[in-house]
């Protein structure tokens, strides 16, 4: 799936440099010199009949490389939280007891782009689970938990499951993680 994002963004971006008109005096310059032409020490000239600085079109189209640098996320489940707000017992399996499963979500180049989530619990979508918003920095962590399905207290344990979560940055898939309870 990130695959997927990955190539629908670099279609898209590709395409727009393709469409984009060249601009005068961008990436102008001599026409490469024949391999007889050229000596160390000698300057280069331009092809004979071939001015330098020829004037662009709208037809002419200038490729550029494309260096995108997409977003990341890392999801991840734990038992608890220390007192400097690391996950106790991070893993994606958890023996049936615990009475909260902390999840943290870690995101990086994503600043000001709405992102979403949803849950599921062996198959059943939760939407009561589902968290959306912006997210807000560079690099940023949201840590949360669950202690039941319905949002209800947190007196009884977690009850046994398959817990999933899917992450989405503007309406792109970017990552899941199942958590078990067993």
């Amino acid at each position: 799936m990130r695959l997927q994002a990955l190539m629908r963004l670099l279609s898209i971006a590709a395409l727009a440099l393709l469409l984009a008109p060249a601009r005068p005096g961008h990436g102008q310059g001599a026409a490469p010199p024949n391999s007889g032409d050229w000596a160390p020490g000698r300057a280069v000239q331009p092809a004979p009949g071939v001015p330098a600085n020829m004037p662009v079109t709208g037809t002419q189209r200038v490729l550029l490389p494309l260096i995108v640098t997409l977003p990341s996320v890392v999801i991840q489940f734990g038992s608890g939280v220390d007192g400097q707000n690391n996950l106790i017992d991070p893993g994606t399996t958890f023996t049936y007891g615990i009475t909260h499963l902390y999840y943290r979500y870690t995101v990086a180049g994503a600043a000001g782009l709405p992102y979403w989530t949803e849950w599921s619990v062996d198959g059943a979508g939760q939407p009561q689970l589902d968290d959306s918003g912006t997210i807000p920095s560079a690099s940023s962590v949201f840590t949360n938990f669950l202690c039941s399905t319905t949002l209800g207290s947190c007196g009884q344990p977690v009850p046994r499951g398959a817990y999933q979560v899917k992450f989405f940055i503007n309406g792109l898939f970017y990552e899941q993680v199942t958590a078990v309870v067993h």
